[in-house]
Order: C-alpha cells, then sequence, then structure tokens
C-alpha cells in the first residue's frame, strides 16, 4: 500500500468513527503526481480532502449547504501551509493568509461578509 492509500485509508477511518458518510474516495493523475480525493458528508457539511502522492494533505475545506464554510486551507507537497482562508456561508470572512516555502506568513487580509477590511 502507498503513502496516498495510507492516507486515504487512515482518513476514511477517522471519519467514518465521527459519523460522515464517504462520498468520495478517488485517486486520479494531475501534473504527474498522484493525488487523492476524499468528500465525506455529515447532514448538510461536507468536507473535501485531497492528498498529495507522498501522503501529505494538499488541501481542505469544508462547506455548508453547498457554500463554503469554516477554514480552507492548502498544502505544499512537503506538508506545510501554504494558504488558508476563513468563509461563512459561502461568504469571504475571517483572515485569508498566504505563506512563503520557508513558514513565514507573506499576506494576511482581513474579510468580512465577502468585504476587505483594512
Amino acid at each position: 500500500m502507498t503513502k496516498l492509500q495510507q492516507a486515504l485509508a487512515k482518513a476514511k477511518a477517522e471519519y467514518k468513527a465521527k459519523g460522515y458518510t464517504i462520498k468520495l474516495d478517488d485517486m486520479f493523475l494531475y501534473n504527474k503526481e498522484y493525488i487523492g480525493l476524499l468528500n465525506v458528508e455529515k447532514g448538510q457539511y461536507r468536507i473535501s480532502i485531497s492528498y498529495h502522492d507522498n501522503g501529505n494533505m494538499w488541501s481542505i475545506s469544508r462547506s455548508k449547504n453547498g457554500k463554503l464554510h469554516g477554514l480552507s486551507k492548502l498544502y505544499a507537497c512537503n506538508g506545510r501551509l501554504h494558504w488558508q482562508a476563513g468563509y461563512k456561508n459561502g461568504k469571504q470572512h475571517g483572515y485569508h493568509k498566504l505563506f512563503h516555502a520557508s513558514g513565514k506568513l507573506v499576506e494576511c487580509i482581513k474579510y468580512d461578509n465577502d468585504q476587505q477590511i483594512d
């Protein structure tokens, strides 16, 4: 079993144990790298997670009633956080942060109800 398959299997087991239904569990080739994708649902909530072929998380996003809701994150293949953004009912909300490959914060923008706040 590859690291990607192990990461998917572990995430599936964790979310099933929390009462989520597995809606999608797939692997596909993207830019010469295998990517794992997992979508889980519980009621009105959905979590979409993708993994790099080395087993590290690539992205995670949460939605409620089909709209982004909560924190979304994007990771580099080495596991470092590259970007994160908050959403509330499909609108940008909270801090959107961009990180350098070193991990240093490069940009931080605050949003409220899709409006950028100074």
